[in-house]
């Protein structure tokens, strides 16, 4: 064979092997295969119109029928209150927090559904309920035994609480955290995290998502500027603090924004971050807006929603509404 037919030879065998050789190794995709998920719409913020100021009278309690079961029942040994507005709705307080949920009658007591937790109850004699699993009574008659409101976690509007708590039925509390300066209504399937995070109200799903409310008042007055270059700044430092106290350190971020264009009626400005941290990442929403006390003085006040993805940050964003600034009114 000449040297010529050789060349020619290896040739063609290399020309053989090539596809062998790919077997194995998908081929790069430039473009996404057909029929996989439709880009996400762009976020648009809530509408948040003009949001009056709210002094400390607690709105009305829900009407109709109640079924002689309201009150406030506290456990000293716990330092526990479980509070049931007689229509199905409570809240169990605790030194850590506020947890709401619904509560129904059974042959023996009572069955309370708080999140994911369910408590199993059954009333003595005098009224007092004892819950399955956990020590001590609950003693409706508290008062009798010398125990002050506040020793109960109940904070009547008389007693210039640090909080209070509304149940506004269908599942809905309305909360009021005066030292804060805020007041908000969440889902009953939300947790307040008290004292989470230094001067804010934060609002868990219990699912690595939070709603994160802040009075931002005098720091907004202070730095003078624009709304969105207030919110730029207050997102690079206190949205990453908050991000870094609930999930870890910070590891990166991307696409950091200002929304343009989204100014409203009590609506000033609006971001957007993806946070990283070692092994979560939270996609963190941020609007500012203003409240307006009815003699006129002005409060400006942030919501932060930290979520795992776009849906998430959209049903939280719903799950605590109604958000507004709050004071304290001391009678004369």
């Amino acid at each position: 064979m000449g040297r010529t037919s050789r060349v020619k030879c290896i040739l063609l065998c290399l020309c053989l092997l090539l596809p062998l050789c790919a077997c194995g190794r998908a081929p790069a995709r430039t473009q996404a295969p057909a029929g996989g998920p439709a880009p996400a719409a762009p976020w648009q913020p809530e509408v948040i119109p003009a949001v009056p100021g709210e002094e400390s009278t607690p709105p009305q309690s829900p009407g109709g029928p109640q079924d002689g079961l309201e009150g406030s029942y506290y456990n000293d040994y716990l330092r526990e209150t479980l509070t049931l507005d007689g229509q199905g709705q409570c809240a169990l307080n605790w030194p850590g927090g506020v947890m709401s949920g619904s509560y129904s009658a059974t042959e023996t007591g009572l069955t309370v559904l708080l999140a994911e937790l369910r408590l199993d109850i059954t009333a003595d004699a005098q009224g007092n309920l004892t819950v399955a699993g956990r020590l001590g009574k609950y003693l409706r008659d508290w008062d009798f035994w010398g125990i002050t409101p506040a020793e109960a976690g109940i904070h009547p509007a008389s007693s210039l609480p640090d909080t209070e708590e509304y149940s506004l039925g269908g599942g809905a509390y309305r909360y009021r955290d005066f030292d804060a300066g805020l007041a908000l209504t969440y889902d009953g399937q939300m947790q307040i995290l008290a004292g989470r995070l230094s001067d804010a109200v934060t609002v868990a799903d219990g699912r690595g998502g939070y709603v994160i409310v802040r009075a931002v008042t005098r720091r907004y007055l202070a730095r003078g500027g624009s709304a969105t270059e207030f919110l730029e700044d207050d997102i690079r430092a206190t949205v990453f603090a908050d991000f870094e106290a609930l999930y870890g350190p910070v590891t990166g971020y991307e696409d950091l924004h200002i929304l343009p264009g989204v100014e409203a009626e009590g609506r000033l400005a609006a971001g957007e971050v993806l946070l990283h941290a070692e092994q979560r990442s939270a996609l963190a929403r941020i609007i500012l807006f203003r409240s307006v006390f009815a003699d006129g003085t002005e409060c400006f006040l942030t919501k932060c929603v930290l979520a795992p993805d776009a849906a998430a940050a959209d049903a939280l964003t719903l799950s605590v509404r109604d958000i507004s600034a709050a004071r304290l009114v001391r009678a004369s």
